[in-house]
């Protein structure tokens, strides 16, 4: 399942040259825009997330940046329990 979500956060980011995705010490890390294409919510949802600790994030500066491993933990705390196993 987490290589399906990795083409998926690949393929998002391959869409949008823009993408500034930084890798920090070995760590793939997004931009809340790119964490909010990746997972098809607003900008402000994820800021909210961020902000209530649903969802894991370094702050650089005046940035916060999202490591690609609280993608992942953030999705299996909030899969749907229909059959998914993650």
């Amino acid at each position: 399942m987490s290589s399906v979500i990795f083409d998926m956060i690949k393929e998002t980011t391959n869409r949008n040259r823009k993408a500034s995705m930084k890798t920090i010490m070995g760590i793939r890390m997004y931009s809340i825009s790119e964490v909010a294409k990746i997972l098809g919510k607003s900008v402000y949802t994820i800021r909210q997330y961020i902000y209530t600790q649903k969802l894991g994030a370094v702050q650089i500066g005046r940035e916060y940046w999202i490591p690609e491993k609280e993608i992942f933990v953030f999705l299996k705390r909030n899969a749907t329990k229909r059959n998914i196993q993650l």
